[in-house]
């Protein structure tokens, strides 16, 4: 999918805002005309300030062997200053490994804390996150509808103060969902720092786990982390191959990702594997995601990635 927008102003009557999608052959051309006398809607409504803007949006789609399907997003709209975009990015709160570009059969154990030390460690007296408030934003995908409410904080984390959005949990969808529905649609109402936005992405089709060790995973109750994992998998259409994620919340909580390979199946070692702590219960996700791109007024760069999990719930010995 591909979203162009072309801005004419005249002033100091109208803005004309023409926004084309072009998704699947197809384009959806959209006209708004609008007057500027009270200021509403003009670009200079979000003047420039010092630093750069970037915004990110993130939904899932859970799709579990068992159990119902959920949707989960979040939103991270932010003005950083004296820090790369990747430093800004984990100061704003975020932890993917997908910032390394894991190749095919690599693994990562996501350490949120440990990044966002080895940040500030790196930052100087000037660096700043400010994070931006776009007003309520509205998601919906697969046939559900999730709102999200920025919230003021004064202080996230040391340098980074302004305004959180986040769905509260995984909200349950209808059973079973409408995985049909591949469009997301994600809208903005605007708010002091961006303007009124909507963008427009497609979930890629849900991958699904065939066996873990030659076992079907609708009986395979554990992960034995003394012994090499072979996990088998189909689906998830053409592109990037899934990520496959460890999730756990024993232990303090944390996650193992690890990238697969194109042909279908992954093997993870004992070594790798042993980084999960025992005695407890593990998520096993297996991930497909697309990444697009979204334009707003006031943010210089908009990046959406949409995934859809496949989920088996395992004990770890």
């Amino acid at each position: 999918m591909r979203t162009e927008a072309l801005l004419w102003v005249d002033p100091p009557k109208f803005v004309y805002y023409n926004v084309r999608v072009l998704s699947r052959g197809w384009c959806l051309t959209v006209l708004a005309v609008f007057a500027c006398s009270s200021g509403e809607g003009r670009p200079d409504a979000f003047p420039e300030q010092a630093g750069r803007t970037h915004g990110e949006i993130q939904v899932v789609l859970t799709v579990p062997r068992a159990g119902d399907a959920s949707i989960s997003t979040e939103a991270r709209l932010f003005r950083f200053r004296d820090v790369d975009v990747e430093g800004a990015q984990v100061l704003a709160g975020a932890t993917s490994p997908s910032l390394l570009r894991l190749p095919p059969g690599a693994c990562v154990r996501v350490d949120g804390e440990a990044l966002l030390s080895d940040v500030l460690a790196r930052a100087s007296s000037d660096t700043t996150v400010e994070m931006l408030d776009a007003g309520e934003l509205m998601v919906r995908a697969a046939g559900g509808t999730v709102r999200l409410l920025p919230r003021y904080v004064p202080e996230i984390v040391p340098l980074v103060s302004g305004v959180l959005y986040e769905s509260e949990g995984a909200d349950p969808l209808a059973s079973p969902p409408d995985v049909g529905l591949a469009e997301v649609l994600v809208s903005s109402l605007g708010g002091p720092d961006i303007g009124r936005f909507d963008t427009l992405a497609e979930f890629p089709p849900v991958p699904r786990i065939t066996s873990l060790n030659g076992v079907d995973p609708a009986v395979a109750l554990t992960l034995d982390r003394r012994r090499d994992l072979r996990i088998g998998w189909v689906g998830g259409g053409s592109g990037e191959s899934p990520v496959i994620i460890f999730a756990w919340s024993h232990s303090g909580g944390g996650e193992l990702r690890c990238r697969a390979g194109a042909i279908g199946h992954l093997v993870i070692r004992q070594a790798v594997l042993s980084r999960i702590p025992s005695n407890g219960t593990v998520q096993l996700f297996l991930e497909k995601s697309s990444v697009g791109s979204f334009a707003a007024p006031g943010l210089q760069v908009g990046e959406i990635q949409v995934s859809v999990r496949d989920a088996v719930y395992l004990s770890v010995i």
